[in-house]
């Protein structure tokens, strides 16, 4: 299945990276997107193991990994990372 990304997605990608390069240097913050992608990809064979979340309009599913939040929506034929958020942040405020 497609992984595609928002523009907030792709902004929340390159904030993780910016801080963890600042707090720990480039190559762990390279090795921590890296650690990111492949977890996007293992969503991408396992799409609705995540509840759906009809809370939010549109309903999406959100998939902790390490201290993020990873939020997406899927169609039949991808799925759409919304928001890549950390796990302190109030999810209702940033979607």
């Amino acid at each position: 299945m497609k992984i595609s990304f928002s523009a907030l997605a792709k902004e929340d990608l390159i904030d993780i990276w910016l801080y963890g390069e600042d707090v720990w240097g480039a190559p762990v913050a390279d090795s921590y997107l890296d650690s990111i992608d492949t977890f996007f990809k293992s969503l991408s064979k396992a799409s609705e193991k995540y509840a759906l979340r009809s809370e939010f309009q549109p309903p999406v599913r959100i998939a902790p990994f390490k201290k993020q939040l990873i939020v997406y929506i899927e169609t039949k034929t991808a799925i759409k990372i919304i928001r890549v958020l950390h796990e302190s942040m109030n999810v209702p405020q940033h979607l």
